[in-house]
């Protein structure tokens, strides 16, 4: 059985689909990981070769070069351009790669034929639309019968388009429980002649469909009167169960802490303008905690000692250059429910005032994430939003820095190379002179990664490094790809570092794709 890869083996899909979500919940992070790179190793689409000749021949049917039908079977269907070739998709690397949103591997997903000649936009917003013509030019090229694929609902489960050339097949009958379609699936015997098989919904359990999934998707499974699931329950299905650092809590509790104390001056600020200047201040609010003074003690206050009356008029008088100095409002003081909404107001002020001035240094950064971090302490350094320079975690005990330029280097030109070690490992830095040794810190710093560096001093926890591209791109992509991928049974954690000069020229340069080739009569494309 070879099974074809679809736009749904994808990172994005899964999260937006909810199988990321449902994964983590039910067997952890590292079990969805696994199910990641295995998609990226399915074939992208299949070549399907009859293995004699057909009696159902016409002068319009496409053969291979030895004169046999043979399809092209692939989730999405064909491309932007005209002379794709077969060898250039065997040539596409697509292990431990996702599809993106243009190029080869993202079309064989993504496009969807259109009855116009030509090629046209996409309805999906990502991959294209082609014609009639488009799908002739493509199979005469390749000396293939026709294209069959998938992506798309039809109504009988199947549908032949484009002059015979191009089929579309839908095997999930009564799509989200609410289509009404049929399901078909194909059948291609020896001779390369199609048999069409239809069939329709079977019941099953009562299981809300794409229960786990988020955003959008949420529209087909609206009419489910099933008791929708809570937001504590949702965000675990949709995200994975979520461990707190010790940082983060500390962070929350004093973030409520801050908040109740605002609270509680809101609260009692309130309680002094009605107890003091409300319109019936006379009445006492139930509750307050603060008390009108009778009219008979608004003396002021005459202390019998030696000196009283000198300090009493030293506090006159700055009394007086206060007032001189904050000119009294033209406008009104507000009462009652009015202050509170004053007060309201003021703070607002305040907090656009300071997330305007974090806006203008953020770099694309969270704002909210900027304020909260800056009463931190230690190194405050998030990187340069230019920089093509990495951080490299985790790495195999028997890294070299040739190994680790190498393996990074699959994504681009890699500028340098420097492996950071643990202590423990001394005896491999002796034997390989070329790499840089940076010891870790032995200072009690109460920073970021301080209880990094003190579990270092009791044990190996592994190798770290740096790895400079030439390019920032390649730097994004190696990172996207390369966070969590499990290296020679270590999970490797990449991360932006601060910039560096960039080299000269290239260390490492881009090693081939890794290539996987079948010679069978089913064989798979890459």
């Amino acid at each position: 059985m070879f099974i074809n890869r679809g736009n749904h083996e994808a990172k994005e899909m899964n999260r937006t689909y909810g199988f990321e979500g449902e994964a983590k919940h039910k067997h952890g992070e590292q079990t969805y990981k696994l199910f990641a790179h295995v998609f990226t190793e399915i074939p992208l689409a299949t070549l399907v070769n009859a293995t004699k000749p057909s009696a159902h021949i016409t002068p319009k049917t496409i053969l291979s070069p030895e004169k046999l039908k043979r399809y092209f079977v692939v989730h999405g269907g064909l491309f932007s351009k005209d002379g794709v070739t077969l060898e250039e998709i065997r040539d596409i690397p697509r292990i431990g790669r996702q599809p993106g949103h243009e190029g080869l591997m993202c079309e064989l997903l993504w496009t969807d034929p259109q009855d116009t000649p030509g090629r046209g936009p996409s309805k999906r917003g990502v991959g294209s639309a082609f014609g009639p013509d488009v799908t002739k030019r493509w199979c005469d090229l390749n000396g293939v019968t026709g294209v069959i694929r998938s992506h798309e609902v039809r109504e009988n489960g199947y549908a032949i388009e484009h002059d015979g050339l191009c089929t579309t097949v839908f095997s999930a009958p009564n799509y989200v429980d609410q289509v009404g379609n049929k399901g078909a699936y194909i059948r291609i015997d020896a001779a390369g002649d199609l048999k069409y098989r239809q069939f329709e919904a079977q019941a099953h359990p009562p299981l809300k469909p794409m229960a786990y999934a988020t955003g959008g998707t949420h529209q087909f499974a609206s009419y489910n009167q099933q008791k929708p699931l809570d937001d504590q329950k949702l965000s675990q299905y949709a995200q994975g169960t979520v461990r707190k650092s010790r940082r983060e809590k500390e962070k929350e509790a004093a973030e409520a802490k801050k908040k109740e104390e605002e609270e509680n001056a809101a609260k009692a600020y309130a309680d002094f303008l009605d107890a003091f200047e409300a319109e019936d201040a006379s009445r006492k609010k139930p509750g307050s905690t603060f008390v009108r003074g009778s009219e008979d003690a608004r003396t002021i206050y005459q202390p019998s000692t030696k000196g009283a009356t000198e300090n009493s008029s030293r506090t006159r008088a700055l009394l007086e250059e206060m007032e001189e100095a904050s000119p009294p409002s033209s406008v009104p003081k507000p009462k009652g429910k009015r202050a509170m909404d004053s007060f309201l107001e003021e703070i607002k002020r305040e907090q656009a005032l300071r997330e305007a001035r974090y806006s203008r240094s953020s770099h694309g950064r969270s704002v909210t994430a900027l304020a909260a971090y800056e009463g931190q302490s230690g190194s405050k350094d998030r990187g340069d939003p230019e920089t093509s320079n990495l951080f490299v975690a985790n790495l195999p005990s028997n890294v070299t820095e040739q190994s680790l330029g190498q393996f990074f280097a699959r994504h681009g030109p890699v500028g340098s190379v420097g492996p950071y070690f643990s202590s423990s490992l001394l005896s491999q830095l002796r034997a390989c002179p070329q790499v840089k040794v940076m010891w870790p810190r032995g200072d009690g710093s109460s920073g970021p990664g301080s209880d990094m560096t003190a579990s270092r001093r009791h044990r190996n926890a592994g190798l770290s490094g740096f790895v400079s591209f030439m390019k920032r791109k390649d730097a994004e992509a190696a990172l996207r790809e390369l966070d969590g991928f499990d290296w020679g049974g270590s999970v490797l954690r990449v991360g932006w570092s601060k910039a560096v000069p960039m080299a000269a020229k290239a260390l490492y340069g881009a090693s081939p794709p890794y290539m996987l080739s079948l010679c069978m009569k089913l064989s798979p494309i890459l």
